[in-house]
């Protein structure tokens, strides 16, 4: 497994993107602005001045960058990744489908099977059922489990440098909302109280 494959994939990019953190990110990227455009507008209106504190502003590019890292996501992220939560979830679920679409197919089966068997004879050669189950499989784009997990795992890892730059905007976004709370907020409050 390669050093990308092992940090960088879609299925972590969206396990990061579904935490709770991420809605607060939203709120603050819509509310920080609006807090600026009110403290201007207080000052040039009334003259009346609201101190904007620098963390404030670290906290509003803390979620301008997880806002970043999210459109790119959303953007560039393969479908059967963002549809199904993991692997064994996108197999099951072609299974069922798969499942659901035999009984409505029965009809065409019929066509079908004469048209492959048709094919093989061409080819010169008396179909065994075993020939015709797997040239029926492939008309009717029936696949089995390890192609559908190997066709999860190279959705998963595609695109290395987009899931890196993913991973930057949402490592840039979490350590400046952790500086702002575990390093500026209590140092600022220990500072009020005057020690």
């Amino acid at each position: 497994m390669c050093l990308h494959q092992m940090y960088f994939s879609w299925s972590i990019a969206k396990g990061i993107r579904r935490l709770k953190v991420s809605a607060y990110f939203q709120i603050l990227s819509a509310l920080i602005p609006l807090y600026a455009s009110l403290a201007l507008l207080f000052r040039e209106k009334i003259g009346f001045d609201i101190p904007v504190p620098a963390n404030l502003v670290a906290l509003y590019f803390s979620s301008l960058f997880f806002f970043i890292g999210s459109c790119i996501f959303d953007v560039l992220c393969p479908r059967i990744i963002k549809e199904h939560p993991s692997r064994y979830t996108f197999v099951q679920d072609c299974i069922k489908y798969s499942e659901l679409t035999i009984p409505f197919r029965k009809q065409s089966d019929k066509a079908v099977e004469k048209i492959v068997s048709a094919m093989l004879r061409k080819a010169g050669e008396e179909p065994s059922v075993a020939d015709l189950q797997a040239a029926y499989d492939a008309e009717m784009g029936v696949a089995s489990t390890e192609t559908l997990e190997k066709m999860w795992q190279e959705r998963n890892f595609e695109q290395p440098l987009i899931l890196a730059t993913i991973t930057l905007f949402y490592c840039a976004s979490f350590l400046m909302a952790a500086y702002v709370t575990f390093w500026d907020a209590p140092r600022r409050v220990i500072s009020a109280l005057g020690f």
